[in-house]
Parts: structure tokens; sequence; C-alpha cells
């Protein structure tokens, strides 16, 4: 039993772009995340449920075009949307989410890449590299999708630049050795993570596959390197970390660690993987605001990690396993591998397609939520199907999403403060879907039996107590679990998008 492993866990939910609303394939992963987090909680695990802003990258540069206000604000404005809207669905988060686009957070992606630079794990190179003109940037082999940029799909082709690398491929066969040993993986999440190291392997074919690291875009972690007068290329001092973006006050000089004097920057900022690829170290809980967090990773680190994202995470995945590698060569992790629970959730469509905003096929949250409630979405995209099976999104869901919900009004209208039962068959049976991560079905006979314990006659005060116990994993009970919504919804299409909250100031770290 997961009670029995010591120490705390982490429950990390994959971090949104900050380019906009949430969708339901993203409220789909989250509150599955959110019912892991809880169901651990239940068994005695200590555990800190946490998640991130993916804040930096092309996605929310090109989402800020055109908004008349610099990226910084609106990344910072979408990421308080999405805070909000994250609240509202009663996600159970222990931390805030980390914004990895303040300074006082990429400071130590900063930090990571001089020591990597120091230990000859990074360098620098001319070669032919991926290009995409439509977004007008450089492309790694571990995010492109069949000569494809995994931005937009244009066609990416091959130029000559002289680029930052991360000597990945050295650690291409532990990477599949350390496959082997991740048996509360999926076997479908291996098998995907397996093919996406041959698949980096092959797809470079002017060099050995080694992870492209450096952007040509300006919303990202500046390359801590100056083009030093005296020194050469050289590393910025550690001491004079964050060198800041422009819009945070940079001024597009770093001190030579070499020499001592102001230089220019490289003009490079760092692939925005590089600042996602230590999100579990950032989580660590109860680290100061200028406490290393990668020494408080290797000093008090989580017992377990349980990680929830798509089936198809495979860049980020490869990311994630390969810093966490190079961490405990750098001294500073006890652990090679840093997710031990990855079951890969399927996708939430609409229409025929993947639910995403680049097919603008998602129902506006924001007026879900009004007119159903926050429980009635949760029940409609956790009761669809099973994490590993896709959901079609529709009316219909909406409709067992209500029913569901008027179960658990009854039962809590029902309901006493009661010694819950224990040892009864179909709690067990409940338990073990829980268990297995089987929440649909779960959520099946957790209705069924609801609805046989409330029938006259055959109500028991302890199965009562019971039953809500575990629906409470569900939908939390502060929530209202009934807002009396409409019968049938309008289709996705005729949800306008409503406008972003006023600009805020948020440079600081």
């Amino acid at each position: 039993m997961m009670s029995e492993i010591p120490g705390w866990h982490l429950n990390f939910d994959s971090a949104p772009f900050c380019n906009g609303s949430l969708h339901l394939g993203h409220v789909r992963n989250y509150a599955l995340g959110d019912v892991r987090a809880r169901w651990l909680r239940s068994r005695g695990v200590d555990v800190t449920h946490a998640t991130a802003f993916d804040a930096f990258g092309l996605p929310n540069e090109m989402g800020a075009r055109g908004s008349g206000i610099s990226t910084d604000r609106y990344v910072a404005r979408q990421a308080r949307r999405i805070g909000r809207q994250m609240d509202r669905v009663g996600f159970s988060y222990d931390v805030p989410p980390r914004d990895y686009s303040r300074p006082g957070a990429y400071r130590w992606s900063q930090w990571l890449f001089l020591r990597m630079w120091d230990a000859g794990l990074v360098y620098r190179a001319e070669r032919g590299v991926s290009w995409c003109p439509n977004c007008a940037e450089v492309i790694s082999v571990t995010q492109a999708d069949r000569s494809s940029c995994w931005r937009c799909n244009a066609h990416a082709t091959w130029r000559r630049s002289t680029e930052w690398f991360v000597r990945s491929s050295a650690y291409f066969e532990r990477l599949g050795r350390g496959l082997e040993t991740l048996d509360g993986w999926s076997d479908r999440a291996r098998r995907l993570a397996r093919e996406s190291i041959v698949r980096i392997r092959t797809l470079d074919p002017d060099g050995p596959g080694d992870w492209l690291l450096s952007r040509v875009r300006s919303w990202g972690t500046p390359l801590p390197m100056v083009e030093c007068a005296a020194c050469g290329i050289h590393p910025v001092d550690d001491a004079t970390l964050p060198v800041r973006l422009k819009e945070h006050g940079g001024d597009g000089l770093g001190t030579c660690r070499g020499c001592g004097t102001r230089q220019p920057l490289v003009a490079r900022t760092l692939d925005c993987f590089f600042d996602d690829a230590w999100c579990f170290e950032g989580a660590v809980r109860d680290v100061a605001p200028d406490e290393n967090p990668f020494e408080a990773w290797r000093d008090r680190p989580p017992a377990r990690v349980h990680f929830h994202a798509g089936h198809d995470s495979f860049a980020y995945l490869f990311v994630f396993r390969l810093i966490a590698h190079v961490l405990h060569d750098l001294g500073l992790s006890r652990r090679t591998e840093p997710i031990d629970w990855f079951q890969g959730h399927d996708v939430v469509t609409a229409g025929g397609k993947k639910m995403s905003k680049r097919h603008r096929n998602a129902p506006n949250l924001d007026t879900l939520l009004d007119r159903e409630g926050a429980a009635v979405l949760r029940l409609s995209v956790l009761a669809g199907a099973n994490p590993d099976k896709p959901m079609a999104w529709s009316d219909d869901a909406l409709v067992r999403g209500r029913r569901f919900a008027r179960t658990l009004q009854r039962l809590r209208d029902a309901a006493r403060p009661v010694t819950p039962e224990q040892e009864a068959g179909v709690l067990q049976r409940i338990d073990g879907f829980f268990e297995a991560y089987r929440i649909a079905s779960a959520l099946d006979v957790l209705f069924s039996e609801t609805e046989r314990a409330l029938k006259a006659g055959s109500t028991r005060p302890g199965r009562l107590a019971a039953l809500l116990a575990r629906w409470d994993l569900v939908v939390p009970p502060d929530m209202p679990a009934w807002n009396h919504g409409p019968s049938s919804v309008p289709s996705p299409s005729s949800y306008p998008e409503p406008p972003c909250p006023e600009p805020f100031d948020s440079t600081g770290s």
C-alpha cells in the first residue's frame, strides 16, 4: 500500500501555457490529478499537490501579439485568469503554481545551465538545425513532429546556425535502461517514452541528436553567457544572477566571470522546456525564497513522484528524465528518475479533433462554470471514460454529470456524521478502482450503489457515510454538488471568449 511508503509524496500536474483560458482537456487532466491527491491523502499519505505555469515559450509570445501590451503583462494576466479557474474547479493545490517567467524562478534555470556548462554537458557548435519559417524559430529534435513544427505544423526546413546544445546523446542508453525500472508507469507510457528516445536519436541527420537548447526569440530565460572582448564566450558571474530580460529591467549586458567587466550577453534565450525540466525540483515543500531548489531537492527529496499529463507528453518526459540524470551526476539529486508513477491520460475530443486552443473547438470554461457549476463539470469529464481512454465532449457528457451530481446532492442531504462502514465488498470494489486509477469505473459503481442505498427502507447511516467519503474524493465537500443548470448547453462555437482582466504589473521576482 502507498501509505506504507514513508516520506512525503509529490503529486504534480503538467503546467498549462499562459496563452488563454483552460479548456476541458486541461480540466480533465487536473481533475484526475486532484482525485489522485485526495485519494492518497485518504490513505494516510503525506502529499504535496502542485503545478506550475508554463509561462515562457513561443505559444505565449504569439498569444501576446496583437494584445496591445507586453508579453510579460499578457502572460501575467493569463496566469491570474488560469489561477482563478483552477480555484473555481476546486483543485487542491498546496502551494501557488510557480511562474517560471519570473526572475526569481529563471535565476535557477540560469544557475543550472552554468553548472552544466562547467561540467562540459553544454556546448556551442555550428550545425544544421530545424527551422520553422512560419514561427521564425529553431526547433529542437525533441519537439519536431515528423519534420513539422510542434507549434504551428508548418513544414520545417534545415539551415546552418551556431547554437547551444545539451549532450543528451550521452544519456540515451541510461534513459532506455531506466524505463525498465519504472513499474509505476503504464505499459503505453513506457512504450511511448522508449519510442521517443529512438526517434530523437534518428531525427537529427547532421548531429548526434543532442538537445538544441538555444532560441532566437526574446521571451525566454536569457542565456547566461557573454561575448567578452577579453575572455571570449564566457559565463556570467553566479553572484550577478538572475540575468534579467529587458522587460524585467535587463540592459542586455552581463558580468563576465573571467574579468568582472560588463559585456554583451549572447543573443539567445533558453528553450522553455529547460525551465519546465526542473518543475519537480521547484515544487519541494517549504523552500525559502532565496534557497537553492536543487539543493533542497537533494537534501529532502520526495519518497514518490506522481505525474499527471497526456500520454503524448513524450518530449516533456524526455527532458524531465534527462535533467534528473544530469542532477544526479552533478551531485544535486539522490534520484536518477524524476517520476515514479505516470499513467498518461488520453485526450478530450470535440468535433472529432483533440480539444485544443489551436483547433478552437473548446467551449468557454467560465461560461460552463457559471451555467453548470464546478461539481457537474468535474463529474462530466471524469465519468465519461477512464483516464487511458479518449473522452468525447458532448451534451451527453453534461447530462451524465448532472445526473451524478443530483444523486450526490441527495446523498449529502441524507447522510449523517457517523462512523463510516469499512469492510463491505462493494466499498472495497470502489476502492480498488480508485487504487487502479480507473476513476470512471469507480464513479459508475459509486453512483449505482448510492442510488440503491438511498432507496426507502435500505438506508444505513454507516453505508451512506462511507459512500459520501468516496464521493468527496471526486467532488470536494465544500463544493455545491448541484446548482440547477439548464437542460442543455449551446455548441462550443456559441461561447464568446470573454475579455481578459485589466493588465497589472508583475515584473518582480
